[in-house]
C-alpha cells in the first residue's frame, strides 16, 4: 500500500476537489466569483500534479536506494565468507653484495624484500 502512495493520495485529492467543486459551484456562480472558483480548481489541480510527481519520484528512489542496499549487503557478506588472509614471506636478494647486515639478514641501506603469498 505505501508503494502506490503516488498513485492513492491524488486520487483522494482529486475526489476533494470534486466535491468541493460541485458543493460550492451554485454559490459561487450566481454570486458572478468566477475568477475565484476557477483559480481555486486550478490552483487545487496544480498541487494535486506537483504532489504526484514529488511521491512517485520519491518512490522510485526509496526502491533504488533500497535495492542499492541490498546489492551492497550481498556483496559484503560474500566477501566476508571468501576472505583470504595475505602473510608476507621474506625471500632472498638474488645479489650477492657485500652490504652490511644485522642478525636476521636485513641490509641496513634498504628494508628486507617482501612478497605477499595469498592463502586460500
Amino acid at each position: 500500500m505505501r508503494d502506490k502512495i503516488y498513485i492513492w493520495l491524488p486520487v483522494i485529492m482529486l475526489i476533494y476537489l470534486a466535491a468541493m467543486a460541485f458543493t460550492f459551484k451554485d454559490d459561487l456562480l450566481s454570486a458572478g466569483h468566477y475568477l475565484q472558483f476557477y483559480l481555486t480548481i486550478a490552483v487545487e489541480l496544480l498541487v494535486i500534479i506537483l504532489l504526484f510527481i514529488f511521491l512517485r519520484k520519491r518512490t522510485r528512489m526509496r526502491k533504488e536506494r533500497h535495492k542499492r542496499e541490498t546489492y551492497l549487503n550481498q556483496t559484503e557478506e560474500k566477501l566476508q565468507k571468501t576472505e583470504t588472509s595475505v602473510t608476507l614471506k621474506k625471500t632472498p636478494s638474488t645479489k650477492k653484495d657485500n652490504v652490511p647486515r644485522n642478525k636476521r639478514g636485513i641490509s641496513a641501506e634498504a628494508g628486507p624484500i617482501y612478497e605477499m603469498n595469498r592463502e586460500a
